[in-house]
């Protein structure tokens, strides 16, 4: 009996001991391979919450590029999904309405653009006719990180706030941050590309057309009470004017607004000036929309 209970210790002495080896072992390899991982540059960006659902409308801020370079751009975006009979606002609204807007918080030496605004929608606040967006849209801003980046992570911090609007409006102010993983300079830059987010192509084509063969001039003067101006379209055949959105609120949708043929080619548009207008203005920023597509001009006075 002693030599069997001796036994029976010593065997369940070497089985506690082969236990404590077996999991030393599985520390040691799970150890490797977490360090491995860690000093390999990850493409993908660290997954956070950075949706808000409000009254209205689902914002969510995301990026183009799971990761980022030193001395790179690149582009980020406020993702706005609005629900049925809403709307949120264009640079310009009108008389009513606050544009969407975005205070970054950024690390040191990083730089943000401003919005980059889709082609706008004529559309209305109960009875008010203003400029917005009914459809989803994608506010996208381009990002500039330095030539030299110390840490593994970077977060950009975003302070948004919007109206949302359909027979009331709804301001929101929202706190929205993304945290992005830095990789080598040296990294393929097609291995970054073969992970961009596809949505940002697709709200490139929601942008206005900057160059383009349409001009414009300006007949009335900064202080005139009515505007007028002269667009001539002779390299455009068959182009339907419909619609011009003035970027600087001199005129809102409000207003009276007429687009005619000019008897010397091309067409007039006419409008009246607004009360909000600023004084003297050097000239009238605006989005001509056509059968075509959406053009920016910007005829000097």
């Amino acid at each position: 009996m002693v030599l069997d209970n001796k036994s029976s210790v010593i065997s369940h002495g070497f089985s506690i001991k082969w236990n404590h080896v077996f999991f030393l072992i599985l520390l040691i390899t799970l150890t490797a391979a977490q360090s491995l991982v860690a000093k390999e540059p990850s493409l993908k960006a660290v997954e956070e919450e950075s949706v808000e659902k409000t009254i209205g409308l689902t914002a969510e801020l995301i990026s183009e590029t799971p990761s980022i370079k030193p001395s790179s751009t690149f582009r980020v975006g406020l993702k706005i999904k609005h629900d049925p009979t809403y709307h949120t606002y264009w640079k310009n609204p009108g008389v009513i309405g606050i544009p969407t807007a975005i205070k970054w918080t950024l690390p040191e030496g990083f730089k943000a653009s401003s919005i980059q605004w889709p082609y706008p929608e004529l559309t209305k606040m109960a009875a008010y006719p203003c400029y917005g967006y009914e459809r989803d849209i994608l506010l996208m801003v381009t990002i500039t990180a330095p030539a030299k980046i110390n840490t593994k992570l970077v977060k950009l911090e975003a302070d948004i706030n919007w109206m949302c609007c359909s027979e009331g409006c709804y301001p929101a102010f929202k706190k929205f941050h993304l945290t992005l993983p830095v990789i080598s300079s040296n990294d393929s830059a097609q291995s970054l590309e073969e992970h961009f987010n596809p949505e940002f192509r697709l709200a490139e084509k929601q942008l206005v057309v900057e160059n383009h063969q349409l001009t414009a001039s300006m007949i009335s003067k900064p202080s005139d009470p009515v505007i007028k101006l002269h667009i001539n379209t002779s390299n455009y055949s068959k182009l339907e004017l419909i619609h011009l959105f003035n970027s600087d609120r001199q005129t809102s949708p409000d207003l009276h607004h007429s687009i005619t043929p000019s008897a010397n080619g091309g067409y007039l548009y006419t409008t009246t000036r607004s009360e909000f207008s600023p004084k003297k203005p050097l000239s009238f920023p605006f989005v001509l929309q056509t059968s075509s597509g959406y053009f920016e001009l910007n005829p000097s006075f």
